[in-house]
């Protein structure tokens, strides 16, 4: 009796058993596997190109949502079917004495960079050796750095490789008239591990190396200051890029470089130091908008600098003394709102001057004697209403100034000596009559706005 009703739940679990498989091994159609018919659609195999990805020969059966390696669908693909898209570089590089290179095997793709060279002068990424000048002379300066301190038995040398380590010593510093003098020096590589050229002496570490033309800063330079008169009087200099890391460019660093005709000043660089261009080639500069000051005779005697360019957003506060003085080619200049002081003689004998603009809100508290002094092409000026002060003669021989436009006409007064008298606002609203009061009239007088 107990087999009978076991046979009942027996077939029930078979039917069961045998339905669960059934649905497992079915297709759409319900079909068991051993019926199931692949319908395996071809894609070609595709190469990768440097751009774009490629993919491998497989086959796709819709019906089970499987990809095979073979037609018959026997070799189940279970990884990526995609080839990644990229370059194909040769392991090797090619070198030059400041960088590597290797091109793709597939295409003209460049990959490029600067050598970093470590303590034993090869380069941590290609294994190039730097094949430096000999012959420098070096002093330490702790267990890890050295500086170059003269240029020893190279003297003859005209291309000078500066190593970045001497006896596994990383060189730092390029001391004050290492190269001094040296006039057969046409060239000189500098390393990105020198963080300072020359220092506080006038004997610059590069003064007076009078036919070198180039020089040339590692990739990745550390250089944070180049020194007092570094290369000034480098008549023959012409090229030079200044590393962005730089944050001081030292007092006369670059004055007398008359074949100097442009160079860019890092944005790091907050001050413009005394006589850093003066007498250059410079035919236009752009200031940084970091940079607060102009120092004393900054560009004086640049006789071909027509462009001077303040960059948006300019911070500049003061022009100092003589900063432009003789710059017989500037045309025109604007002066940034942020400008509070105009030195003495600071545009002084800029006699191609023709256009002085001064920015909206400007903040200018004083013109400084003699400031434009000897500007004959000047028409136009405005005075600004936040002036209080012009200095004595600031105007004086602008013959041609025509039309001075006084923002604040009113609490003038001029004085010479013991003398001082209020000039009428009325006067000053007249634009050729205040010119005139400026250029000629009162030009030998102090003004002050109370």
């Amino acid at each position: 009796m107990k087999g009978k009703k076991l046979l009942p739940l027996v077939l029930a679990a078979t039917l069961a058993l045998s339905l669960f498989l059934f649905a497992a091994c079915s297709g759409e159609n319900g079909k068991s596997p051993s019926a199931h018919v692949h319908s395996a659609q071809h894609t070609a195999a595709v190469a990768p190109t440097c751009t774009t990805a490629g993919n491998i020969d497989y086959w796709y059966c819709s019906g089970c949502g499987k990809y095979f390696r073979d037609e018959q669908c026997t070799e189940e693909i279970k990884g990526s079917r995609t080839l990644p898209a990229g370059h194909t570089f040769p392991t090797g590089y090619q070198t030059s004495a400041t960088e590597h290179w290797r091109v793709c095997e597939k295409c003209d793709e460049e990959q490029r960079g600067e050598h970093e060279f470590g303590n034993d002068n090869k380069c941590k990424i290609c294994g190039y050796t730097l094949q430096f000048t000999e012959g420098l002379q070096y002093e330490n300066i702790d267990s890890t750095t050295c500086k170059v301190t003269r240029i020893g038995t190279a003297t003859e040398e005209t291309d000078i490789i500066i190593p970045a380590a001497h006896d596994g010593r990383m060189v730092v510093e390029i001391g004050y008239q290492a190269f001094y003098e040296c006039n057969n020096l046409t060239s000189v590589i500098i390393p990105a591990s020198v963080t300072s050229i020359g220092g506080f002496s006038p004997f610059g570490a590069f003064k007076n190396c009078t036919i070198l033309q180039t020089v040339t800063f590692a990739g990745k330079s550390k250089l944070k200051s180049i020194g007092y008169a570094a290369f000034s009087g480098c008549s023959s200099l012409a090229n030079i890029a200044i590393p962005e890391s730089v944050t001081s460019i030292g007092q006369n660093a670059f004055d007398d470089c008359s074949s100097l005709t442009s160079i860019k000043i890092p944005a790091s660089i907050t001050f413009i130091n005394h006589y850093a261009f003066c007498g250059s080639g410079l035919t236009k500069i752009t200031i940084p908008s970091g940079v607060t000051s102009i120092g004393i005779r900054a560009f004086i005697g640049c006789d071909n600098l027509q462009t001077v360019t303040f960059a948006d957003g300019s911070k500049l506060k003061s022009i100092d003394m003589e900063a432009f003085e003789n710059c017989d080619s500037l045309t025109e200049i604007t002066i940034p709102a942020s400008v509070t002081s105009i030195g003495t003689e600071a545009f002084y004998d800029c006699d191609s001057l023709q256009t002085v603009t001064v920015a909206d809100n400007s903040k200018l508290k004083s013109i400084r004697e003699r400031a434009f002094w000897g500007c004959s092409s000047l028409t136009e000026i405005t005075i600004p209403a936040s002036v209080a002060s012009i200095g004595y003669a600031a105007f004086k021989y602008c013959t041609k100034l025509q039309t001075a436009i006084f923002d604040e006409p009113n609490g003038w007064k001029v004085s010479y000596n013991s003398f001082t008298m209020d000039i009428l606002s009325s006067d000053l609203q007249d634009q050729s009559k205040a010119a005139e009061y400026l250029r000629s009239t009162y030009c030998s007088y102090s003004w002050q706005r109370t």
